[in-house]
Parts: C-alpha cells; structure tokens; sequence
C-alpha cells in the first residue's frame, strides 16, 4: 500500500519535472540564439568601427602629409636642392602619401577594398575628373615626384608645375575626408550602442519569462516535491518498521523451519530405523523360507513375501533419500570407479528383472573412452538402477539400451550414459512432470504403474550436486531416452582399458546369430574393434546358411555367439542341429542367455558347448573365453559365487558375536549363518557382548547401534579400550543398523567399528562381509568395507 501511493504521488511530480524541463531548455535556446545574434551583429559592427577608425587615420596622416611635402618642396624652391636629407624626407613623405592614398581607394595592404561609403566612392570618384580627389591626388603626388626626380635643369619648370596645382583644393577635399571618416566611426559606435541596448533589453526580458515561467514554478514544485518527499518518509519510515516486523517474524519463522527439519530429520531417522527392524525379519525369514524344501505354491509365498518387502524397503529409501535432498544433507564421495563395471552391474542387477518381460537389456560403450573416472559411483550406480528400472517398468516390449559415450558438442567435455527403450513412450505435454516430486505422467487412482514418484525427481537432484544433469527425450508409441550427462572427469589413477581382448584376434571370423537387431551391432562393433570379421544373421536358417558358404569359400568360422531366446528355433536347438550335421566343421560356439534355467543344462557342454553367459555379458569375460576357446593364453575369469550360496569352509572354526536385543534380528541373522560353519555366540546388549570379548578373543563383532543397557557405540569402545590395555590384536566389529543417514554410518566408524551392514540384512551381503573382513584375504588394518 505504501509503496502504491508514493508510486500515484510520484507521477505528477514527474510530469511537472518534465515540462519544466522542457521549458527551461527552450529559454535556454532562445538566450543561445539572441547571444549569438548579438554577438555576430556586434562583431560586424566592431568591424565597421575599427575600418572607420582605421580610414580616419589613414585620411588624416594623408592630409597631414600633403601639407609636409607642400613645406619640403618649398623648402627645394628656397635654394636647399643639395640637401640630401631634405631630398630624403621628401620621398619617404610622397611614398607614405602615395601608400595612403591607395588603401583608402584600393585597399592596399591594408585590405580596406570595397568598404567605402556611397559619399566617400562620389568624393574620390566623381564623374567629373577635376573634382575626383582620386585624380587630385594622384596628380599631387605625380607633380612631388617630378620635382623630386627634375634634373637640375628641369627643376624650375618642375617647380613652377607644382606651384599652379591648387594644393588648398586638395587639402579641403582631404579635410572633408576626414570628416566623413569620423561620421562614419560615429554612426557604427551609435549602432553598437543599439545593438548592445537592444541585446540588454531582450536580456532582461528573456530573465523575465524565465522568472515568470520556469523559476516560479520550478520553485513551487520543489516546495510540493518536498513536502511530498517528508510524506514519502513517513511513509517510509512507516514501511521500515512494518519491514523490521516482518524480518524478526521471517527469522523466527526460519528458526521454526530449522527446528522442524532437525525433528523431520530425527524423526526419519527413527522411523527408518523402527520400519528396518521388522523388515529385516520379513524379508530376511523370506529368504530363508525360499531356501527350505517347499511346494511350488509355498515357494511362489515365500518369494512374493521378499518381494514385497524389497518393494516396501525401496519406497522408505527412495523417502529418506528425498528427505536427504530437501534438507540439503546429501554429501558426495569422490573416489576412483570403474564405470564400464559399474554399468554392467547395473545391467546384471535388473537382468532378471527384464527377462520375466521377455526384455534384453543392451550395453554398447564406446571404444575411445577411458574405463575409470573420478566420481561418487554409488549415487552414479542409484541413479542408474531407477533409470534401467524405470524403462523396464514401462516397456512392454523389446530392449534397454544402456550406451556411454561422449556427450556430442559440449564444451566442457560431458560424459552422456544414456538409458533408451522401446517403450510406450511420454506424452509431450507431460515430460516437464517427471522431474517434479511426487508426480506421474498417470496420476489415476486405477493407474497400470505404481510408485512414489520420487525416483525420477532424487535422480534428477543428484546428477545435478554432481554438476551435471538428466535430459529427457520421448515419443508416445516409440519409446524414451534418458540421458545422464555428467562432467567428463577421467580419474588422475587411470588404470589401463581392459575392454581389449588380452591377447590378438586379428584376422579372426565370427558369426554372430541374434533376433535383436541391436545385440547384433553391439557384438558387431566390439568385434570388429578387436580386429575379427563378423558375419550376423537373425536366425537358424541364416546361420546355416552362412556357415555353408563360409566353409565352401575356405574361409570357415573361427567361433560362433548365439542368443538362446530366439523365436522359432533358438541358440541351444541350432547349436544341437549344428553338432549333429555330419558336414559341419566343429568351432567354440557361446551363447548369450537371458534366463539361466535352460542354459545350465550339462548335457550342452558334454556336446561341446564352449561357455554360457548371462546379458549382458562382460566385455573382459567375453574376450577371455574366447581367447581360452581359441588356444591363446588369457587369464580366466575370477570364480563368482552365486547370490546366496553358503560360505566356504574356511569360516569354520571362527568365533562370531551377534549383538541385537531385538529376537527376531538374532534369529535371522543366526539362520543366515548358520550354514558358513562359524562359531556363532547370540547376545541381547552391549554389556554381554563386552563381557564376552572379554572371556574369550573373538574374530568378528556384528554389534547393533541401538540397544537398552550398553549401546553398540559404547561397547565398541569398552573393547577397544580392553584390547589396548591387553595388548590384543582388534578384532573385526561391524556394525547392524537400520539409520540410514551418512552422519549415523560415520559416528560408527568414529566409535572403533570397520564397516556397516545396513539392515534389513541380506544373506548375500552379510557372507560377502564376512569373506572380506575375515576371509582367505582379510582387508588391511585402515580398510573399511561398507555394504547395504
């Protein structure tokens, strides 16, 4: 309101400031152009003085001189002719005369030409030639040389010629002259007079209509624009106070909003930790379930139990997670990754995922970029997962390309890991909501797809705290491209690219059989990079056909690579009718395979089979079955076990602490590992768990955080204390905690503990600690591991 009426007080201020303005500047144009009148008319009338002045003196040194030549030529007549000054003063007096006389009716040398009078003109110039003073005194000039210049002999009459010139004739006309002259001076003088009266006069009136329509209201609007200006103050000062008010009241309102966000942030961490307990008893007890001997129906149970409660851990993680963005407590781990690693992880993760929708995931990653980047690979590795996740999810079918590269055209260098599927594809109209939280393209109650909304939107934040950012691209029907575009950030411990085959394949032949037309370029592209010939075909008739005219040529195939899932006859069917054609030279032939259930059949390799792999396969693993396959040397693949497969042997023996007042925690956790053939001691709180390390050295703690009695913290620290004082080597404590937030993991690392398991717990996870904390190879004192 205040700000309204200063702006509405303002305005006619404004106007009247402007024509004022305006005003004043045509006063000053017009006292500009009556000064420079006055001044050039005053100039021109200066300039007729200063002639006028100069005519009278250069009439009244004539005169004056007329009558000197008059005396020196009297003075010759009177017997003084040898007198060489007085012949001397004679012509210096008839030259000044002769000078004189041609400035005033020529102008000479002092450019007086043309500036007479009409009266002087008629007084020099008259008609009549006995009346001109031009021709007088030219003739009383012409009459002084002669006698100047008379030879001795011829003087006389030289005299006597002078002597009957009427000199007083001249000497009136020359006086008239004069008197003319000093008119003149006189009329210019009266006209600078004017000119300089007239100037005063229009002066004095111009400072009149200046006072009359420019100073008087220019003094009455400085007297309104200050009162005015004291009103706009008060107001002013009204409006600050009112914004003094309104900033206490933002502050507080502010130490509210930080007061509510540290209780929203205790109050996740709680929940997340009270919802993570009885999760880890569904989900771990499912899995364990699944693993006992049940019908087919109780095991359908048992996996739709983990599952659930894999989808109702995803949603908590995906809102603590949101939680963590909003509040601005997201901290990023820069550390070296292996990206072509991380994204077949990725791929193998959901691969499973895919296959139950008859979908293949693809990965093609440029030959030219380097394997190993600065970066937090496990936000890289969140935001993968939802993107391959999420084009599962919505793509009926066909594939999931998952393709690095450079990004094209960016300055600075990005690196663009695009996800790309054949999907249904997003509306345009509804692009712009995917990023938003909580939004979907289909908001419907009775919606195809459910979820948070969320995962799209923490994605999109992450990428951008990493400096980057996710572009989206999408045809309704055709499918969607999302493209993480981050900086190109090469790691300084570049380890060498290992996506080259370990030995040289040059000159190699490859057929290469798959229904999806993108497979076929991707193996393409990677084997023609390594140097082989490939041949591609769709299908087992093709194939066949290929193989015939590739033996007929003399140029057989070195090694084949079939997709198992191809409609009509599939890689397994067309490798069995290869290995019972009686004309067919034997080569290593591996397949691909989505699901493994077929593929893992012993029989294929009693034929000859050379591998099985599951997509999408590892370009290192690929490379070094083939080198095996083909008689060169290449180390093989590092054994994997399968996920939940029990521990080996070696934990026999090994003496675990599990500390957890919750039952149903040790319960899970005892079932888990059970099978690894560890010495497993249960303990309900921190106490016990001291007191046991106490009595007897353990090998690994699993402690809980939260627990009555002695927390996990404490206890951690009581043993650490006692193994100082004892001079003990440390034994391994690691940590089950259901808080999810980074400042929980690190205050755990800070209280003596090696790593963390993050509940709910899962069998696979917990084995994988266990072999690396006290397994064949057990991490140095300074190593953490971290899983969950």
């Amino acid at each position: 309101m205040h700000h309204e009426a200063l702006s509405e007080g303002t305005l006619p201020t404004a106007r009247a400031g402007r024509r004022l303005l305006w005003r004043y500047v045509l006063a000053l144009s017009i006292i500009a152009t009556l000064v420079g009148v006055s001044h050039f008319a005053s100039r021109a009338v200066l300039a007729a003085q200063r002639d006028a002045g100069a005519y009278i003196d250069i009439s009244g040194a004539q005169r004056m001189l007329s009558q000197r030549i008059q005396h020196k030529i009297a003075m010759l007549g009177q017997g003084n002719r040898s007198r060489p000054e007085l012949r001397a003063q004679l012509a210096f007096a008839i030259d000044r005369f002769e000078r004189a006389h041609h400035a005033l009716t020529r102008g000479g040398d002092l450019g007086l030409e043309g500036r007479l009078t009409d009266a002087h003109r008629q007084l020099y110039f008259d008609p009549a030639p006995d009346l001109r003073l031009d021709a007088l005194s030219l003739e009383f000039a012409g009459l002084a040389r002669a006698v100047l210049n008379a030879a001795p002999h011829h003087r006389e009459a030289a005299l006597r010629a002078f002597g009957a010139f009427d000199a007083e004739a001249l000497l009136r006309k020359l006086n008239t002259s004069v008197t003319m002259f000093s008119q003149a001076a006189t009329t210019s003088t009266d006209q600078a007079m004017l000119v300089a009266r007239i100037g005063f006069a229009l002066a004095i009136l111009a400072i009149l209509l200046e006072m009359m329509f420019i100073f008087m209201p220019a003094h009455r609007l400085i007297r309104s624009s200050m009162s005015q200006l004291e009103r706009q103050n008060a107001a002013l000062a009204r409006s600050e106070s009112h914004a003094r008010e309104e900033s206490r009241a933002a502050q507080a309102a502010r130490i509210r909003a930080e007061e509510a966000s540290e209780t929203k942030s205790r109050f996740l961490a709680n929940m997340s930790h009270e919802i993570r307990t009885p999760m880890n008893g569904i989900i771990g007890m499912g899995e364990l379930l699944a693993e006992t001997d049940l019908t087919p129906d109780q095991k359908l149970y048992a996996q739709t139990i983990v599952d659930s409660g894999q989808s109702l851990l995803a949603i908590i993680n995906d809102i603590l997670d949101f939680s963590k963005v909003e509040a601005g407590r997201i901290e990023l781990v820069t550390e070296p990754y292996d990206l072509p690693a991380l994204v077949y992880d990725v791929g193998a993760l959901l691969a499973a995922r895919a296959a139950e929708k008859n979908l293949e995931i693809c990965i093609d990653i440029a030959p030219d970029l380097p394997r190993w980047y600065d970066g937090d690979a496990g936000r890289i590795r969140q935001i993968m997962v939802n993107l391959v996740g999420n084009a599962i999810k919505f793509t009926p079918q066909g594939h999931v390309l998952i393709r690095l590269r450079r990004a094209p055209g960016s300055d600075p260098p990005l690196l663009d890991i695009a996800v790309i599927d054949t999907g249904i594809g997003i509306p345009v109209e509804k692009q712009a909501k995917v990023f938003v939280d909580f939004e979907q393209v289909d908001n419907r109650s009775n919606r195809t797809f459910t979820g948070t909304g969320l995962g799209l939107a923490i994605s999109q934040r992450l990428a951008q705290l990493m400096g980057g950012q996710i572009l989206l691209r999408s045809q309704t029907g055709v499918g969607s491209e999302f493209s993480l575009r981050l900086p190109f950030q090469p790691s300084a411990q570049m380890i060498s690219d290992q996506a080259d085959p370990p030995v040289d394949l040059h000159n190699r032949r490859a057929l290469v059989v798959d229904d999806l037309a993108m497979n076929r370029r991707i193996l393409e592209h990677r084997f023609r990079g390594w140097g082989i010939a490939v041949t591609s075909v769709e299908g087992a008739e093709s194939a066949r056909d290929a193989i015939r005219a590739a033996q007929a040529a003399g140029r057989p195939f070195d090694f084949g690579v079939f997709d198992c899932q191809m409609p009509g006859t599939d890689g397994i069917d067309l490798f069995k009718m290869l290995c019972n054609d009686p004309v067919w030279q034997e080569f290593p032939v591996f397949l691909l395979s989505s699901v493994d259930h077929r593929a893992s059949n012993a029989h294929l390799i009693e034929l000859g089979l050379a591998a099985v792999f599951l997509k999408p396969v590892r370009t290192e693993l690929l490379s070094q079955a083939i080198a095996r396959a083909l008689g060169a040397q290449a180390l093989p693949p590092a054994p994997r076990r399968a996920a939940g497969a029990d521990a080996p042997p070696r934990f026999a023996g090994k003496r675990l602490l599990v500390v957890d007042d919750n039952r149903t925690n040790l319960l899970v956790a005892s079932h888990m590992l059970k099978s690894t053939g560890a010495d497993l001691v249960l303990l309900k709180d921190g106490q016990e768990a001291v007191d046991a390390a106490r009595a007897a050295p353990a090998d690994l703690i699993l402690m809980d955080v939260s627990m009555p009695v002695m927390d996990g913290l404490t206890a951690t620290r009581e043993i650490r204390a006692h193994e100082a004082a004892q001079g003990l080597p440390p034994c391994q404590i690691i940590a089950l905690t259901a808080n999810a937030m980074k400042a929980d993991m690190e205050e755990c690392l800070a209280a003596g503990m090696d790593g963390y398991l993050s509940k709910p717990l899962s069998k696979t996870e917990m084995i994988r600690c266990l072999d690396a904390h006290i397994g064949a190879a057990p991490p140095q004192p300074d190593q953490v591991v971290a899983t969950g």
